[in-house]
């Protein structure tokens, strides 16, 4: 059973479909770059964001096999796994409402709380088309934190209880570092710099060394390809702007339309 938002090179199917020899394996996420990669700064800083996103994130996520978004880019799902929860999968709802969002999200939980194991494969390629323009990256960003914080909530518990090590060793941090991002950008690039008079030198150097890090990695990884400078251009709007969204999407999280369709 194939989920598919973009295209996968016909090349590729053989290693998509392989990790299911497996029994244990319930789903598997291709790796994904934007096919429009070139169009402006805005979708090459994504492209950047994308192979860091596969290539270091749900790479090792997939070393103790529980990738916890299979990309809705491309995914493939056991069969037997997926059809019989697909009306629950179909009714979820959070605070009383339908979840409408973070479809890929929701369909990995329930593969992970069924106890079977999700991948990622690097040997799978595949195309997505990322946004062109500030406004509909803005309404994709604020979607994409919607379902990661209301997926985020849905499975903890299961983690907390059957997951142990994975939850405190690496769910539970990620998800309060996420939460605490925002918070952190804000007291360090508005409120010590206007109320304290401090400037946040050393909080922008720390995020400097970060991505010079990740860069190294990104280099490593895939000497060609061409985005990584990109990568730093993408953490400044992450410190500046894009952490922020986190309050607006929190804040208007009952409000259920997709955003960009």
């Amino acid at each position: 059973m194939f989920r598919n938002s973009g295209y996968i090179d016909p090349q590729s199917i053989r290693s998509l479909v392989r990790p299911f020899s497996n029994p244990l394996i319930g789903g598997v996420c291709a790796h994904a770059d934007p096919a429009n990669a070139d169009k402006n700064i805005l979708t090459k800083m994504q492209a950047a964001y994308y192979f860091v996103s596969f290539k270091l994130q749900k790479a090792a996520e997939s070393t103790f096999h529980m990738v916890f978004c299979l990309s809705g880019c491309c995914s493939a799902y056991r069969k037997d796994v997926i059809i019989p929860i697909l009306d629950q999968f179909r009714s979820e709802r959070f605070l009383g409402l339908p979840i409408t969002w973070g479809d890929d999200r929701s369909l990995t939980n329930w593969v992970i709380r069924r106890g079977y194991k999700t991948v990622y494969s690097e040997d799978v390629q595949s195309y997505t088309l990322c946004p062109e323009d500030i406004r509909t990256f803005i309404k994709q960003q604020v979607r994409w934190k919607k379902g990661w914080f209301v997926n985020s909530i849905i499975i903890s518990k299961y983690l907390l209880f059957n997951h142990p090590f994975i939850a405190i060793t690496y769910f539970f941090p990620l998800f309060i570092i996420s939460i605490l991002t925002p918070v952190i950008a804000f007291r360090a690039l508005i409120y010590e710099p206007l109320v304290d008079g401090v400037a946040p030198l050393i909080y922008l150097f720390g995020i400097f060394i970060i991505t010079a890090l990740t860069v190294c990695y990104y280099r490593y990884a895939s000497p060609d390809n061409r985005y990584w400078p990109y990568l730093f251009c993408w953490t400044i709007v992450n410190a500046g702007f894009l952490s922020f969204i986190l309050f607006y999407a929190l804040a208007t999280i009952q409000n259920r339309r997709w955003g960009t369709r």
